[in-house]
């Protein structure tokens, strides 16, 4: 009763690779039948954790140390535990701890002294230029004026949006949702929007409407004439992939390998979805097309499911 109404999976092996011990924790981990009673093989076993576990016992029995190592349980909240293999009088302990949240916690620091460098960096260098221009305002032309205004609001609106971004708790939302709400707050023009992705959802930072907000503005100011924007989604080999494209003048070689690192040039937009994307466990890329700019969303297994 004391091993099941805890938080630590634990395994009792006996020399013979018998679990006499089984907690219902350890037998999801390993993937165990928990309603089955114990004394189950581990031989018997199967999956890569399970392999895992015996590789460590059989270290632990040739070199009389304790073994340590790092296991992931794939789900819709993914979890992290850190494994331990000790030797006992007649035979083996095998302990799970589950350190999520300290793994998330970390992150969420290492993210916030990130936050600190870019904001105290280029944001604030940013400012102060913009800034100098508009305190000389006498001499400086009337465009240079706007330019200035139009940097500063871009810099102040990357700073509430960068602000929160991978400190906050996921959340499960529809593609259809996040879209829609950056659709009333855009003016498209005469620019459509298509789209195809099958009512999914993603497991998202909840800033990630951020995402295709600067997206769809990328393309809509520095695409030229754009008249149709697509966005769509691709499943293969278990990996979700959200394709956006738009059939506008697309990028140079050059621009699509610099497209996330403007930030220290004062253009925060495409960096500040590169973050939002890391910060909920995918990736994206730039894809070279001829026919527009396009990028592709990279989703693990974990990160999607259908609504």
């Amino acid at each position: 009763e004391l091993m099941e109404s805890g938080t630590v999976g634990f395994v009792y092996v006996g020399e013979d690779m018998t679990a006499y011990i089984m907690n219902t924790i350890s037998a999801q981990i390993l993937g165990v039948d928990s309603s089955v009673p114990c004394r189950v093989s581990l031989e018997d076993v199967k999956g890569e954790r399970a392999e895992r576990v015996r590789t460590m016992i059989n270290s632990a029995r040739i070199t009389g140390h304790t073994q340590r190592s790092h296991m992931t349980m794939d789900g819709h909240v993914p979890r992290s535990y850190e494994v331990s293999v000790s030797i006992t009088t007649n035979g083996f302990c095998v302990l799970f701890n589950d350190v999520t949240d300290m793994q998330t916690m970390d992150e969420r620091i290492g993210r916030a002294v990130g936050h600190i460098d870019i904001l105290e960096g280029p944001v604030l260098r940013s400012l102060s230029d913009n800034v100098s221009v508009l305190i000389g305002a006498g001499s400086a032309m009337e465009g240079d004026r706007n330019d200035a205004l139009r940097r500063i609001g871009e810099a102040v609106q990357f700073m509430d949006d960068y602000r929160s971004v991978g400190l906050r708790d996921p959340i499960w939302a529809s593609i259809d949702d996040l879209v829609g709400r950056v659709h009333k707050q855009i003016d498209f023009g005469r620019a459509q929007l298509r789209m195809s992705v099958e009512g999914l959802q993603i497991r998202v930072d909840p800033s990630f409407h951020a995402v295709f907000k600067h997206l769809i503005v990328n393309s809509l100011v520095h695409g030229w004439n754009v008249s149709v924007i697509d966005i769509r989604c691709r499943i293969k080999d278990g990996d979700l992939t959200i394709i956006y494209s738009d059939n506008g003048k697309g990028m140079t070689p050059e621009e699509e390998n610099d497209v996330f690192d403007q930030v220290y040039c004062g253009k925060f937009g495409m960096f500040l979805v590169e973050n939002i994307v890391a910060a909920s466990g995918m990736t994206i890329g730039c894809v070279h097309s001829t026919t527009g700019a396009m990028f592709e969303i990279r989703v693990p297994p974990s990160g999607y499911r259908m609504g």
